[in-house]
């Protein structure tokens, strides 16, 4: 299964595998669950999307100093 993973995996013009801790597997999911990257406008929407930006809860004039991160976007990625 692995093997065939791989094999599907270099039908793409991908690099992600240049990441280090990155290997053919992992990269096969990211590019799975992520699809047609130009579905994104920009980085900024890949990155909500994948749900990997830090969230401030603010209101007024309070500044949280010690904010949470909480997890939304792609529960696979």
């Amino acid at each position: 299964m692995d093997e065939e993973i791989e094999f599907y995996y270099n039908q793409f013009d991908s690099h992600l595998i240049s990441i280090p801790g990155i290997g053919s597997i992992t990269a096969s999911i990211i590019l799975s669950e992520i699809g047609d990257i130009t579905c994104f406008k920009n980085a900024s929407s890949l990155v909500a999307y994948a749900g990997i930006d830090p969230t401030v809860k603010q209101s007024g004039q309070f500044l949280a100093n010690n904010s949470k991160m909480f997890k939304r976007g792609s529960p696979y990625l």
